[in-house]
């Protein structure tokens, strides 16, 4: 009975870290933080959205991927997750005055809606 048991909970340790390793440490979304390493684009988030599944996702799953939001918003019952990227930067920094581009998350309740990808 004791050698069972021990085997269940292997196995489950095993099935755990199998469901960890599913999502990156770290890629280049996750790396370029503001933008400025000119990394972060639309093509790399539909690849990232489509490698995980994410459609529909949950936001702590999504987080997993995508790393922490340079900002949040919140639309009625939306949350939306802004991140920057192909803004204007100096020295790896974005310039607070300068251009920005986002890239919005929207997740309703049942999960990551759509992405829009917005130039001001």
């Amino acid at each position: 009975m004791k050698k069972r048991i021990n085997n269940i909970i292997v196995l489950g340790s095993i099935l755990f870290c199998a469901a960890c390793s599913r999502f990156p440490v770290e890629n280049n979304w996750s790396r370029d933080k503001e933008g400025c390493l000119g990394l972060r684009n639309k093509a790399l988030a539909d690849s990232l959205i489509n490698q995980y599944q994410l459609m529909g996702k949950s936001e702590t799953i999504f987080l997993k991927v995508f790393k922490s939001p340079n900002d949040t918003e919140h639309v009625d019952d939306d949350e939306i997750l802004v991140y920057y990227w192909g803004g204007v930067c100096e020295g790896h920094k974005l310039v607070t005055d300068g251009d920005k581009c986002y890239a919005k998350f929207y997740f309703k309740a049942s999960g990551l809606a759509f992405v829009d990808f917005t130039c001001e």
